[in-house]
């Protein structure tokens, strides 16, 4: 005798309504199928529902999934399944999702304490490969928060191709400094964000320039060296101009200048930190700029008339070049020379600090400085840096701890 088939009964999906606050207005009252789910709770009113799902509706990335398939396809039924595959079937006008709870695992898997924006990338991602007709492939990857704070050590000590610069450079500038530009940032966060940002890079060119000038006596590296960081070791200077001699006609020009912040130029001679700033007359018991340190005073002198000479032509060129109002009326020099170590080891190193620095300022268009100082302008700029670092971070606190107060009072 032959069997008969009997059919499998087909068992109802259960039906959850969102009713949580937080899922917000638009989502309020629409119903969830899950089916093939056997871990069911109870609830007071004798209602079942899947265990993942609480009393009032709400599911893991729930919230996200919803604003998902309200933005794209504004009326669906979804259902979440365990017996069937992905699909979107469209009945009218009134769309039927089904996600299987393979792909929803996948979905939800260690994503749940990541942000809201890291949910919907992780949901448009999944969604554009299980329902490609509806939600387009994705450009790129999602990023999850955390991720660099992960993989990367905390002494930052990384090794970063040219690829990995530039991202952080946009990293840097989409994601911390954008968020400066709004209404509610005050000039201390500002302040804050740019002292941790120049602190990082401030103290590595001190560290290193305070051990180059203990070491390095070869001129021609210190010219290489200055050359290349000028710019970040005397923020007064905003642009630097090389080898214009060949740029401007049979004119002779000094072949490397700098552009002040107020749009005027300064001649650069360098010399060493080795090189001697003062020598000793006996005869009138008193010091006097070196010969090595006149020799540069003078060759600064020269470039200077130079550059005055051909002030108008050169105005243009440079005004050209950066793109800015420019005026070429006295130039000035800037020598980068000697150290207070010089100074020190002299017979009587308080004269001598005291008849260098009176005689320096006798140049009214020629600062000279040390490379003492240079170190220490840097150390001064770090040390404020870590001060607004510091005062911003206290003071956030205590803007809290006033709002707390001010609220608790509120309640009394």
């Amino acid at each position: 005798m032959a069997k008969t088939k009997t059919k499998k009964a087909t068992v109802k999906p259960i039906e959850v309504v969102i009713k949580k606050p937080g899922y917000g207005k638009a989502l309020k009252g629409i119903t969830v199928q899950f089916e093939g789910f056997e871990n069911l709770v109870t609830d007071e009113n004798g209602e079942k529902r899947p265990k993942m799902v609480d009393k009032l509706g709400a599911f893991p990335m729930g919230k996200n999934i919803l604003e998902s398939l309200t933005r794209t396809l504004k009326k669906f039924q979804l259902k979440i399944s365990k017996t069937k595959p992905s699909s979107v079937k469209k009945n009218g006008t009134k769309y039927n999702v089904c996600l299987s709870d393979a792909d929803y695992t996948k979905m939800k898997s260690g994503v749940i304490d990541e942000t809201a924006d890291v949910k919907n990338d992780i949901i448009r991602k999944r969604f554009s490969i299980l329902y490609p007709k509806y939600y387009k492939v994705s450009g790129g990857t999602f990023y999850r928060a955390g991720t660099l704070e992960r993989i990367i050590p905390e002494s930052g000590a990384v090794s970063l191709s040219l690829g990995d610069k530039s991202r952080v450079r946009k990293l840097y500038s989409s994601a911390i400094l954008s968020g400066l530009s709004k209404s509610s940032v005050t000039s201390a966060d500002i302040a804050r964000e740019r002292a941790v940002f120049e602190l990082s890079t401030l103290e590595a060119y001190a560290d290193a320039l305070e051990k180059k000038i203990t070491s390095t006596k070869d001129e021609a590296e210190w010219q290489i060296y200055i050359r290349e960081h000028i710019l970040n070791l005397k923020e007064e200077y905003i642009a630097k101009e090389e080898k214009i001699n060949t740029s401007i006609g049979r004119t002779s020009f000094p072949d490397f200048l700098l552009i002040s912040q107020d749009n005027f130029l300064d001649v650069l001679e360098i010399k060493t930190p080795f090189t001697p700033l003062v020598g000793f007359d006996k005869s009138h018991n008193n010091y006097y700029l070196s010969t090595e340190l006149m020799k540069a005073i003078a060759q600064a002198e020269k470039y200077i008339d130079q550059v005055s000479a051909a002030g108008l032509e050169l105005e243009k060129y440079i005004s050209k070049r950066l793109k800015l109002p420019f005026g070429v009326v006295r130039p000035g020099g800037l020598i980068i020379v000697g150290s207070e170590k010089t100074l020190d080891e002299l017979a009587d190193p308080v004269q001598a600090k005291e008849d260098f620095r009176r005689l320096r300022n006798s140049f009214k268009n020629i600062k000279i400085i040390t490379y003492t100082e240079l170190l220490i302008g840097l150390r001064n700029r770090i040390t404020i840096l870590k001060q607004l670092k510091g005062t911003t971070t206290k003071g956030k606190i205590l803007v809290k701890k006033a709002a707390k107060k001010k609220k608790a009072a509120k309640k009394k």
